[in-house]
């Protein structure tokens, strides 16, 4: 797992989507609706809720805010399936954490 810790940084929602997508970019995939991105206050326990094996990048941003603006910004901004809203998904408020996997057949979003 790559987990970058900006909890310290000041950094805006924005440029952490772009660090975010670009960590995409890196995996030589095209299509970001193949990927889910989220957020959460615990990043291990999310691991075995999503069923996943690996994140691609996972960012520990500076408060839940900045965290929430970053989810938003990669699902209408870059096409990131980041899930509904009310349909039992979505962080708490206390979630630092912003994370993106690869979907497969495995994967629960």
């Amino acid at each position: 797992m790559c987990l970058i810790d900006f909890s310290t940084k000041k950094v805006s929602a924005v440029e952490l989507a772009n660090h975010m997508k670009a960590c995409f970019i890196n995996t030589g995939d095209v299509r970001t609706s193949d990927y889910y991105c989220g957020i959460t206050n615990d990043i291990q326990a999310n691991k075995t809720r999503h069923n996943v094996d690996d994140y691609v990048v996972v960012c520990k941003c500076p408060n839940a805010s900045i965290a929430a603006e970053v989810e938003t910004l990669l699902g209408d901004r870059d096409g990131f399936d980041i899930g509904k809203r009310g349909e039992g998904n979505g962080g708490t408020d206390d979630s630092v954490y912003v994370y993106m996997y690869k979907k497969t057949k495995n994967t629960q979003e």
